[in-house]
């Protein structure tokens, strides 16, 4: 899983102000990617790629949505995961 440091900010008149950060491995994460509000998008876009069978990753350009793709992108990846939890075993 990528390390990095995820930082949380808001706009204010006078410029940046920043709330806080948390470490990105404290995120859920779905076959790598780090699922910013929730890991059903991810888990949408894997479904969509196993009822499909899909196998070019051109074919996951159907939404503009990058988690549904980034799901799709999953499945292609490894189409035996599942798209019921994410990455730490946690029920989507």
């Amino acid at each position: 899983m990528r390390r990095s440091l995820l930082t949380f900010a808001a706009l204010s008149l006078g410029g940046i102000v920043l709330l806080g950060s948390c470490p990105a491995e404290a995120r859920p994460s779905f076959g790598g990617f780090i699922c910013v509000r929730s890991c059903a998008p991810y888990a949408s876009g894997y479904r969509w790629a196993e009822r499909a069978h899909v196998t070019d990753p051109k074919q996951c350009l159907v939404t503009n949505s990058e988690a549904f793709r980034s799901g799709c992108l999953v499945y292609i990846q490894d189409p035996a995961r599942g798209a019921d939890t994410d990455d730490d075993g946690n029920e989507i």
